[in-house]
Formats: C-alpha cells, sequence, structure tokens
C-alpha cells in the first residue's frame, strides 16, 4: 500500500490515510525526516501501521509520540509482539501506547533513584499465570535494553495491561474477574479443605474457566441449557458435597452479578471441580 504523509509527528512518526480515508498512524525510522504534507513514504521504510476508527486514539498517540522517547515505543511493540506470539492472541492498539507511557515511567524512575510500591497482588498474578510469565521475560528485556535494573514488581502491572489488551475491557474489569475467581476458588477450597497447588493442572484448568466464566457473565453471555440431573447423581461417591458447592457458588453470582448460573454452567464447573477432588481422594488413600 502507498501511504501519503498527511501531518508529521516527529522524525519516525506520520499521520496518513488508509484505503477509506481513516486516519493512521505510520512509524519507521526517519519516515517523517524533511517530509511535508502530500509527499509519499517508502513502504520499505514502514514500522508499523496503526489502524483505529477512534480519534481519540489517534489524537493519544500523537501527543504521546512527542512526549516519550521512541526508543520505548520500540520497546513497547517488542513486547506487544512476544505476547502475541507466547498468548496466541491479537493484542489491541492500545497497548503499545500503555506499555510505552510505562516503560517511560520505569526508565526514569530508575535515572532518579526513585521506588514505589506495587498495587497487584500473588493473586492476579496467580489468575493471569500465562500473562504474568510474559511480563516477566518483558521486564528482561527492558533491562537488557536500557541497561537498567527492573523490579520484577513491575511485571505486575506490565500483567495489567497484557490483562486489559486481551480482554477488550476496563481495567476495573479486569481486577473484578480477578477479585471474582478468587472469591469462588474460596468458595471451592472451603467447601472440600482444599489447599493451593499451583503446579497441578486440574487447579489451573479450574482458574483458567472460571475466569471465562466470570467474563461471559460480565458480557451477558449465557450457555444452552442442559439437565445435569440425567448425566450423574451430585450425592454419590466423588460428587457428594459439589451439588451443595455449586448452590454456594450460584448464591455468588446472582448477589454479585445479579446472575443465575444456568445448568450447563454448573455441570462445567462440577467437571473442574471433580477433577480436583480426584487427585485429592487418590492421595489421601
Amino acid at each position: 500500500m502507498v501511504y501519503r504523509v498527511s501531518k508529521v509527528l516527529n522524525n519516525n512518526t506520520v499521520i496518513s490515510r488508509d484505503e477509506d480515508n481513516n486516519e493512521i498512524i505510520v512509524t519507521g525510522n526517519g519516515i517523517g525526516y524533511g517530509k511535508h504534507p502530500g509527499m509519499m513514504i517508502d513502504e520499505k521504510d514502514v514500522r508499523n501501521v496503526y489502524v483505529s476508527k477512534s480519534k481519540a486514539f489517534i489524537r493519544r498517540f500523537a501527543k504521546m509520540v512527542n512526549e516519550i522517547p521512541d526508543i520505548c515505543f520500540l520497546e513497547a511493540e517488542k513486547i506487544r509482539d512476544l505476547a502475541q506470539k507466547e498468548l496466541n492472541k491479537e493484542m489491541s492498539d492500545n497497548i503499545v501506547l500503555a506499555l510505552a507511557d510505562h516503560i517511560s515511567f520505569v526508565v526514569a524512575q530508575y535515572r532518579n533513584d526513585d521506588t514505589r510500591a506495587m498495587l497487584l497482588n500473588t493473586e492476579f498474578q496467580k489468575i493471569y499465570s500465562q500473562e504474568y510469565e510474559v511480563a516477566l521475560k518483558a521486564v528482561k528485556m527492558i533491562e537488557e535494553d536500557f541497561g537498567i535494573h527492573v523490579s520484577e514488581g513491575e511485571a505486575s502491572a506490565i500483567t495489567f495491561h497484557l490483562v486489559n489488551s486481551e480482554t477488550g475491557n476496563s481495567s476495573n474489569d479486569a481486577v473484578l474477574i480477578a477479585n471474582s475467581v478468587e472469591d469462588i476458588l474460596k468458595i471451592v477450597k472451603e467447601s472440600f479443605r482444599l489447599e493451593d497447588d499451583d503446579e497441578l493442572v486440574d487447579y489451573s484448568r479450574l482458574i483458567i474457566h472460571l475466569k471465562f466464566f466470570v467474563k461471559r457473565i460480565l458480557m451477558n453471555e449465557t450457555d444452552d441449557e442442559t439437565d445435569i440431573s440425567l448425566l450423574l447423581n451430585p450425592n454419590e461417591g466423588i460428587y457428594e458435597g459439589i451439588s451443595e458447592c455449586l448452590n454456594r457458588i450460584a448464591d455468588y453470582t446472582e448477589k454479585t452479578f445479579d446472575h443465575k448460573i444456568s445448568e450447563t454452567e454448573r455441570f462445567y464447573l462440577l467437571i473442574h471441580i471433580a477433577r480436583i477432588l480426584q487427585k485429592k481422594f487418590k492421595e489421601d488413600k
């Protein structure tokens, strides 16, 4: 595609327009140097193109690109690419702005010999464990590329940005999902006197299921009904007590979200909980 300059933001960033005449941000090393509106951009010099129907995004990018060093945007793009590859999820373009701003702040903080307390706790890191692992790698990348020491605590903030980008929800939703998952896990653990077992595959699967379960509730999505009474008797053998646990979870979702969980949702929760209990019962024998 041929890009024509609409406005030069700096030596490495310009505003152009796509085929639908929407404003886009085009970045590349030196693509804005000596350019004027109407001039063409060599496609081989283009590093990234940001397409957004949101004028607010374009305005925010145009403002930040002159406040934050270009190297921070480069680093943010590298972290975004890493996250998309390792999480196998598309990240919104907002992640680049959020990360560039955060990286700029972290670098300035280090050079000013300043420190701050991190707000996110280990529960958030546990519930978003895959994102947290990517964030830890991002911290190492920042250390190597900027030659600074970055606290591992910064990985929590990067995790926060990654979660917001992949869910497309607000930061409040990300925290609400994490808190709700932890509340439901507490109900399950109290019901069967279970301990945390982060290494247990079935425990991790339950956490992943609960994240999507809560997200569906927030998005007002429901599953088709299935009568689980036709599939098993939850009061026999390993399923003893699960019915009461599911009732407690149902009470929680109704009080917290005004949402009545479907029989299908109960069934999938039952399966994940039963897998954990099977492991527990085998170890107790």
